[in-house]
């Protein structure tokens, strides 16, 4: 290897590796300016302005996050939303949907689907890029030791992320698999629906404690027959009810 090849790794490999966030919007204004704001708090954005092309930057690159709008043509971002839920290469990279469509009926299309979050418009760029800042670290806090939780009739594995339900493994979002676990690290306790919103979504303020009901429901359906763990306390919340003898935790 000559000098300057040298020196061109060694520079490259000091260089850090930012977030690629891809934007999938039809609105040129909005796609353009979110960009340019990404790209100064020093992430870097690829752009779409249509489903197809979305969906194949999607199959083509490693994508750490996506934003995507709702109406791209009718529903079509909830139709790559769930193809990317059904894709083994694709169901972990965390979703933001944004939309004009933000009735109670369509945020629970759309975080039923599989997003992480779902941001009315008209909205700030500047929000939604906090948003995706929140979303990224969410994601980076999920390393460490792997651990196994094995109780009667579901297996759980964290990193990498696997939940076994009666021998069949069962696809999770990374925001259901972190209210499963924070639900599963603090058994026979309450927890409201806004500790659970501040815990595992990241902040208090913009969702709906509905949020929480939407996803709980959504675990317990794939939860199946292992369901009856997570228990409603009316007026108060939710808590993972599990008995001492029942259950058996590994660290590696």
């Amino acid at each position: 290897m000559s000098r300057n090849e040298v020196t061109k790794f060694i520079f490259t490999s000091m260089v850090p590796v930012m977030p690629i966030i891809l934007v999938i919007e039809s609105d040129h204004d909005f796609r353009v300016g979110l960009a340019s704001a990404l790209r100064a708090e020093s992430y870097t954005p690829l752009v779409a302005s249509n489903a197809a092309s979305g969906w194949d930057m999607l199959k083509r690159g490693q994508i750490d996050l996506v934003i995507m709008e709702r109406d791209l043509n009718e529903n079509d971002g909830i139709e790559i939303l769930r193809k990317m839920k059904a894709d083994p290469s694709l169901r972990e990279t965390p979703v933001l949907i944004v939309s004009h469509k933000c009735r109670q009926a369509d945020r629970i299309q759309g975080l039923e689907a599989g997003a992480d979050d779902y941001i009315s418009k008209p909205v700030d760029r500047q929000e939604v890029v906090l948003r995706a800042k929140i979303a990224l670290r969410r994601v980076k806090e999920t390393g460490g030791s792997t651990r196994k939780i094995r109780l009667e009739g579901l297996s759980i594995e964290a990193n990498p992320d696997r939940v076994v339900v009666e021998g069949v493994e069962v696809a999770f979002t990374p925001t259901e698999f972190r209210l499963l676990l924070l639900l599963i690290d603090r058994p026979n306790k309450v927890q409201s629906r806004q500790s659970l919103l501040a815990e595992v979504w990241g902040m208090q303020s913009y969702l709906e404690t509905r949020t929480v009901d939407m996803h709980i429901r959504r675990l317990r359906r794939k939860l199946g027959r292992a369901a009856h763990y997570i228990q409603t306390v009316r007026g108060a919340g939710y808590w993972f009810t599990v008995s001492e003898s029942s259950s058996e935790e590994k660290r590696q």
